[in-house]
């Protein structure tokens, strides 16, 4: 009986020691198993279109997964919940879908003036299909914000200034996007760099929605989804010029948002005085 309460007692004790040093290097677990999961996707025997649709699903996986080992069933139920914040003022709602239009708009508008296009152009898809596509990414757009802004932003945040943080986060998730340039995948033989930039800029953007909006994972995940939604308005942009057209126009709102921030956002732990500076007027 003794003997049988001790090596219970092991357990527990090499269980504590084990959660611990789950949760002492959870964002280096998180980063270091997504990026690889990410890349090992690519090497599934699936059709180069499929496999950006089972990358999306990583962040997530990966998060859910610590947070069950480090908090148990309430730490996943915690994370979960932040996909249930549906209280959300409808100025940032407005300010989310304003954004994504407008980075695209910018992106044909700046096409138009160069002569890559004879005129703005709209993809000549059904109401049906452009309200499926908007759905789907959206979807698609959840579990990649649950484990970037949901899960990994917020322990960032706690250490450094919101705008090191969005950087840190871009860096990894410009990184993870390169896989859709190998060999056989749907962006294989396009320039790595605008893709990297784009998604670093984004990044910047989203931390500022996310902490400006109460720390929405909904509200970023609605960005995120618009922005790419309105590629519908860059029809005609050769694809190659249109990465550098992105990578450009979201560098530049970027740094608007840094401006507009202030120098908090350069500030460690300035995210409570972001979230608490006057509304932003749409």
């Amino acid at each position: 009986m003794q003997t049988l309460h001790t090596n219970t007692s092991k357990k527990e004790h090499g269980m504590k020691i084990h959660t611990s040093r789950i949760k002492r290097h959870a964002l280096l677990i998180f980063c270091t198993l997504t990026i690889v999961l990410t890349f090992a996707t690519t090497r599934l025997p699936l059709p180069g279109e499929i496999v950006p649709i089972a990358m999306v699903f990583m962040p997530a996986m990966v998060a859910l997964g610590l947070t069950a080992m480090a908090d148990g069933r309430g730490g996943v139920r915690a994370l979960l919940g932040k996909l249930m914040q549906w209280r959300v003022r409808p100025t940032w709602i407005v300010m989310a879908l304003a954004l994504g239009l407008m980075l695209r708009v910018t992106m044909s508008g700046i096409a138009l003036l160069l002569g890559l296009i004879p005129a703005i152009q709209l993809r000549p898809w059904s109401p049906m299909q452009l309200a499926l596509f908007a759905v789907m990414l959206f979807l698609f757009a959840l579990p990649e914000e649950l484990g970037w802004r949901g899960y990994a932003l917020p322990k960032l945040l706690s250490k450094h200034s919101p705008l090191t943080a969005s950087l840190m986060i871009g860096v990894l998730w410009g990184s993870l996007h390169l896989a859709l340039h190998l060999p056989g995948m749907i962006y294989a033989g396009a320039p790595l760099l605008p893709t990297f930039l784009e998604l670093l800029a984004l990044s910047v953007v989203m931390t500022w929605l996310y902490i400006r909006s109460s720390d929405n994972v909904l509200l970023t995940s609605l960005f995120h989804a618009t922005q790419s939604f309105f590629v519908i308005v860059n029809d005609g942009i050769p694809s190659e010029q249109q990465a550098w057209l992105m990578a450009g126009v979201y560098l530049a709102m970027a740094l608007v948002v840094a401006i507009v921030a202030g120098p908090r956002f350069a500030r460690t732990s300035a995210a409570p005085e972001i979230r608490d500076a006057p509304p932003v007027r749409v």
